[in-house]
């Protein structure tokens, strides 16, 4: 009998490794796909960018004008005509984003870099983005922010 608890308590013991390794591994996806996302929204609305500045407040300066910054709760916040996009969309995780932007004086000017950092799981993502209409972007005097608005023209508009 010993030995049947015995082994029971083994079985037990590896499947409950198991289910706790899983556990572990979809929050950081989560963490991972959010990040990515909040990656892939910066590059594909800013690309076509008209005009561009950088801040150190985020604001939404006007209806025509897009912004992308991290909101009070940590949050990637995208807001513009017609969109208001939220990362994550839920509060189910404890995600709190940080995000910053640059540019890069030994750079083309019309480069615009950022890097996004999960504080609660430390995973980041560094990036740039080659902006096809604009060469120059306003920026602080420090050359780096935490928004950014823009305006946009579609390609063939």
């Amino acid at each position: 009998m010993a030995l049947l608890v015995l082994v029971f308590l083994m079985c037990y013991q590896f499947l409950n490794f198991g289910n706790i390794v899983y556990n572990n591994g979809a929050g950081r996806y989560k963490y991972q796909q959010d990040m990515a996302l909040a990656a892939k929204y910066i590059t594909d609305e800013t690309r076509y960018a008209d005009t561009m500045a950088i801040f150190n407040t985020p604001e939404v300066t006007s209806d025509n004008k897009y912004c992308i910054f991290i909101d009070g709760s940590g949050h990637f916040r995208l807001i513009g005509p017609n969109k208001d996009i939220t990362i994550p969309q839920d509060d189910q995780t404890n995600e709190k984003l940080s995000l910053t932007f640059w540019v890069d004086s030994s750079s083309p000017n019309n480069l615009l870099f950022f890097k996004i950092i999960d504080q609660v799981s430390g995973y980041s993502i560094s990036s740039a983005v080659y902006l096809e209409n604009i060469d120059n972007i306003a920026a602080p005097d420090s050359g780096s922010g935490i928004a950014i608005d823009f305006t946009k023209t579609l390609p063939g508009s």
